[in-house]
């Protein structure tokens, strides 16, 4: 390999995670070649020091960066870099991993808790404690949240769907999910790689957000970090507390108002979402739940049709709300999007003679275009021999449940849809009254309707009674009474479900 290619295997090992084939022959070379393993270190120690400085000139105004800083951090780096390669050789020649030429084997590994409910996936270590993770090793969190101890005092809460590989200490690849990260002084320099861009810390607390692989960000909640574009113009950014930026198309930063939230700590259950209709307040109804936003959230009744109301009745837990059909909630919530598994449960009680003909939805939100339509719906319909049935739409793809609702009648509805069973296709199941219903679908293949777009330029917040465009046929509202609405991020047991039911 000319030393041009060397060069540019290190670089790509610094700016990401390598494949396989390059990964082995990063290996080997580091192995065999001296220059190699020079090069290696003194990349290594040069190149956050070297961006910072050229950076910090930049900020001054009319200066312009030029050769002489780099000239000057290498030249004060370079005893550090000969010590640090004299003894890198020793330890490759050894047979000792590129992973652990600056720590202690022992230190090396992380471990993790879970919160109740949380689904892991992942190869687990052969011979490795329960709860422990060694570098290189990677988790699929499913569903749920959990807590990472890393070496050097960093500590991390990861909201799944999410997919984590420790590469080592100081440095972690992020592909997928929500995090926040506390990063003390100590392990100033440790590095999120995510699919767009990496964020290097600068001694601070910070979160990221890479759910949706088109609109991925990061906030600074203490401190300081630098956020380094991986594509398109290869930005660099240094964010300060309370900043937030997100990642565009043409790979360059925008600036975002919310700097959104993060998870803190284990909850005591699944994250999750609760409007039981209880805390009105004029046209304003409080939603709780331990979701990170959930502290921030509420709702609001909107009448679209003059005289339209929807009045406050006793309900199964306190109090329920009753729609007239010209009537809708809307909350500030953009809902779950994606792929990721969910739970939604209701208690509804359908009005007598009501018209649900155009399927008004109980609860819904994302995408509902005709072009786009990636949303998330749960509603019931009338079928032509004027019974009652539930439906769940993804998208395109919908399914009618296969029993009858009674006018009049409280009942319990809850769709859960599972996409963490390894090796299956995804599964979707309705419930009513505890009990798990046939579905019918609508022809469509369930595997091409399971995304559902919560930052699209049409996509809408969830919204309760009201459908979501021009209605096909008969009326756009629901009428009926709902109460004790709740989503989950993640999928309840059939017993869950059956237990809920039993609790009126």
């Amino acid at each position: 390999m000319n030393p041009r290619e060397t060069e540019s295997l290190i670089q790509a090992a610094h700016d990401g995670p390598l494949d396989e084939a390059d990964d082995a022959r990063l290996h080997q070379l580091l192995r065999e070649s001296e220059t190699a393993r020079d090069l290696w270190c003194d990349y290594a120690l040069l190149a956050s020091d070297l961006k910072r400085e050229v950076l910090s000139e930049a900020r001054r105004p009319g200066a312009i960066p030029h050769s002489t800083t780099y000239r000057t951090i290498r030249q004060k780096r370079r005893q550090v870099t000969i010590s640090l390669a004299a003894a890198a050789a020793v330890l490759l020649a050894t047979g000792i991993t590129l992973t652990t030429i600056l720590v202690r084997p022992e230190t090396a590994s992380a471990t993790f808790a879970v919160s109740p409910g949380t689904v892991v996936g992942g190869a687990p270590e052969r011979n490795a404690p329960e709860n422990e993770i060694q570098p290189g090793q990677q988790l699929a969190i499913r569903q749920g949240v959990v807590e990472f101890h890393f070496p050097n005092d960093v500590r991390a809460f990861l909201e799944g769907p999410a997919e984590l590989r420790y590469v080592g200490p100081g440095l972690v690849d992020l592909s997928r999910g929500r995090a926040r990260f506390h990063v003390p002084k100590k392990a100033r320099g440790f590095t999120v790689r995510g699919p767009a861009f990496s964020v290097v810390d600068l001694g601070t607390e910070f979160g990221v957000d890479f759910r949706d692989p088109e609109f991925p960000s990061v906030a600074v909640i203490e401190g300081r970090v630098e956020v380094r574009a991986k594509a398109g113009r290869r930005d660099i950014v240094e964010l300060a507390a309370g900043e937030a930026v997100e990642l565009t198309a043409a790979g360059d930063f925008r600036t975002i108002d919310e700097p959104g939230d993060y998870p803190d700590s284990l909850p005591d259950r699944l994250p999750y979402l609760r409007l039981g209709f209880d805390g009105r307040a004029g046209d304003h109804f409080s939603i709780e739940g331990n979701l990170p936003e959930a502290g921030d959230l509420s709702a609001r009744l909107v009448r679209h049709d003059s005289g339209s109301e929807a009045l406050s009745i006793p309900g199964i837990h306190g109090s329920a709300l009753r729609f007239d059909g010209g009537a809708e909630l809307v909350t500030d919530w953009s809902g779950i999007g994606g792929d990721a598994p969910r739970t939604v449960h209701l208690w509804v009680r359908p009005a007598a003679g009501a018209d649900y003909g155009s399927a008004p939805p109980l609860a819904f939100w994302g995408d509902p275009t005709n072009f786009g339509n990636r949303k998330f719906k749960l509603a019931l319909v009338g079928l032509d021999d004027g019974s009652v049935v539930p439906r769940v739409s993804l998208g395109e793809w919908y399914a009618n449940g296969d029993a009858r609702l009674e006018p009049g009648r409280w009942h319990h509805l809850a769709a859960v849809w599972n996409d963490h069973r390894a090796g299956h296709p995804p599964h979707l199941t309705l419930y009513l009254d505890g009990t798990r219903i046939p579905l019918h679908g609508n022809g469509n293949p369930l595997e091409q309707a399971t995304s559902t777009s919560t930052h699209g330029a049409n996509s809408r917040p969830l919204s309760i009674g009201r459908y979501e465009r021009v209605a096909r046929s008969g009326p756009a509202g629901f009428k009926g009474d709902l109460d004790e609405l709740h989503i989950i991020a993640g999928a309840l047991e059939p017993e869950e479900i059956a237990a809920i039911a039993r609790r009126p």
